[in-house]
């Protein structure tokens, strides 16, 4: 899972972009831009942790 940051000038973009290419399985979800945006990341990451978390599937 990569979740970018829109303008992270210590992780552009195109490093994200990269790494989705290299590392195997690796999903890159749209870059967050605002607050908002942020904030829809809990879900995503909630369900990607599901499977790792004993009695919760």
């Amino acid at each position: 899972m990569i979740l970018p940051w829109a303008d992270d000038p210590g992780h552009p973009l195109s490093t994200a972009r990269r790494l989705a290419e290299l590392l195997p399985n690796a999903t890159l979800h749209p870059a967050a831009a605002t607050p908002r945006d942020l904030k829809a990341w809990g879900p995503v990451v909630e369900d990607f942790l599901k499977p790792f978390v004993p009695g919760r599937s």
